[in-house]
């Protein structure tokens, strides 16, 4: 789609987030790659752009460093029905996406399949950790979000 670009920019003005994305892969072990820095995001290069119609799909740290430590999520279970969530291109182009739902999934529950399907509906989902935390091996649950663009 021609309106289609890289996010450079994460906007969520009720947490107070505005977060630069690095773009992401899979890691050698089939893992989706985390953003280096509790301060970014990630958008992932094998799900579709922002603009092209479908389902593009962010990360960001709940907390980072230390647990408790907030990252850009940290408050992104917050998040209800009606939030806007902004994308912004390096040229400054802005798509508006509202948040329509959550989920919170246990780790080993969590339908990839579904969470980044690449719908006909133009739409962002962003993920983060959530539940309990165990040393050595993290949070046990994760939360999606979903948002679909404004007209």
């Amino acid at each position: 789609a021609s309106g289609a670009f890289v996010p450079a920019q994460l906007v969520i003005e009720r947490l107070r987030v505005r977060a630069p994305v690095e773009v992401k892969g899979i890691d050698a072990h089939n893992i989706m790659e985390a953003p280096d820095r509790g301060t970014e995001a990630a958008w992932y290069r094998f799900t579709p752009r922002p603009g092209a119609g479908s389902n593009a799909v962010f990360a960001g740290h709940r907390d980072f460093g230390q647990v408790g430590n907030p990252a850009i999520f940290w408050h992104l279970d917050q998040l209800v029905a009606g939030d806007v969530v902004d994308v912004v291109s390096s040229q400054q182009t802005e798509i508006r996406y509202r948040v329509t739902q959550t989920w919170d999934y246990g780790l080993r529950d969590i339908p990839m399949q579904k969470v980044l399907a690449t719908d006909p509906v133009e739409e962002v989902t962003l993920i983060t950790c959530s539940g309990a935390y165990a040393r050595g091996v993290g949070y046990d649950h994760r939360l999606v979000v979903r948002a679909v663009r404004m007209v």
